[in-house]
């Protein structure tokens, strides 16, 4: 009788996560620059106006991609930063089969609110980079992502997401 029951409650608990992790599972935007993925359930992940949009609604939102050339660093991260609040961004990333190192990250000031903010970080390599991570400033808010590029040593963009098109005149 005991596995009776037991059997039931998996069924049950099984059909409830499967239900609800639809609604939390990790979100991820699929674009033809990559695959971006929300690694919190807090944050919800969309594409506007060719720009990755990053709503969070509570401390310590993550997003991360993969899928990388293999190229040796070190690297250059460029991108331009809108967030409806100031904060710190944290940049970090994976190289090999290595898992992040706590307190690795990179801060970067998002000082202003309301407003495009350059960013430009070197990234020292220890091999083949396997994930970039990006941690919006905290807090419930909302962060815009654009012009994303990651260059080598030399200044060539090895991979590319968000490009604003460069307007002619």
């Amino acid at each position: 009788m005991g596995s009776k029951i037991k059997w039931q409650a998996w069924c049950i608990f099984t059909a409830i996560g499967w239900m609800a992790g639809v609604a939390f599972a990790q979100q991820s935007v699929e674009t033809a620059d990559g695959r971006w993925n929300a690694r919190k359930t807090t944050v919800i992940l969309s594409v506007e106006n060719n720009e990755l949009v990053i709503r969070s609604t509570a401390t310590d939102p993550q997003i991360a991609t993969a899928g990388f050339p293999r190229s040796a660093g070190p690297f250059v991260l460029e991108m331009e930063v809108l967030a409806s609040q100031s904060g710190n961004l944290q940049i970090f990333a994976r190289w090999g089969g290595a898992e992040l190192e706590k307190g690795s990250g990179i801060d970067c000031a998002v000082p202003v609110a309301n407003q495009w903010v350059p960013v430009n970080v070197e990234l020292l390599s220890r091999g083949n980079m396997t994930m970039l991570r990006i941690d919006p400033p905290d807090g419930s808010a909302e962060t815009r992502l654009r012009n994303i590029r990651l260059k080598d040593s030399g200044g060539k963009v090895i991979k590319e997401w968000f490009a604003t098109p460069a307007i002619v005149g």
